[in-house]
C-alpha cells in the first residue's frame, strides 16, 4: 500500500493532477522542498503545487530505497532524478536528490503522506 501511495505520487506529479496528489497527503500535511520554509497544511500544498504544475511539467525516475513500518507510522527513503519542464519556453533542466517521507495509516486503513523532506538541487 505504501509503494502504491509513492508511484501514486510520482504518476499524478506527472499529469499534473493536484486532485490526486491532495487525496495522497493527510490534512496536516507538512512538506520541506529544499531551500525554502515548510509548507504547512493541505491548502498550502494546494497552492503551491498549482502555482509549480501551472507553469512547469516534469518527468521523474524513482527508486524506493527503504521502507520501515512502526504501527501506524512508516517511513520511505525515495531517490530520484527529475527533468523540469518550463511551460514559458525555457530550456528544460534536470534535479536530482532524496526524499525522505513519513506515512500515516489513517483510521480508515489507508496510508497518506503526513511529512516530506526533500533535498532535491540542481544537477550540474
Amino acid at each position: 500500500a505504501i509503494r502504491n501511495v509513492i508511484e501514486s505520487w510520482y504518476r499524478a506529479m506527472e499529469a499534473g493532477d493536484v486532485t490526486v496528489l491532495l487525496s495522497l497527503v493527510t490534512r496536516d500535511v507538512i512538506v520541506k522542498p529544499p531551500g525554502s520554509s515548510p509548507i504547512e497544511g493541505e491548502e498550502a500544498l494546494k497552492q503551491a503545487l498549482s502555482a509549480f504544475l501551472q507553469t512547469h511539467a516534469e518527468t521523474v525516475d524513482y527508486e524506493l530505497e527503504e521502507v520501515e513500518i512502526s504501527g501506524r507510522l512508516a517511513f520511505a527513503r525515495i531517490s530520484e532524478s527529475a527533468t523540469i519542464l518550463p511551460k514559458s519556453g525555457a530550456e528544460t533542466f534536470s534535479v536530482s536528490g532524496m526524499h525522505l517521507t513519513v506515512l500515516r495509516r489513517e483510521p480508515e486503513g489507508e496510508w497518506l503522506i503526513a511529512r516530506d523532506i526533500s533535498s532535491r538541487v540542481t544537477a550540474a
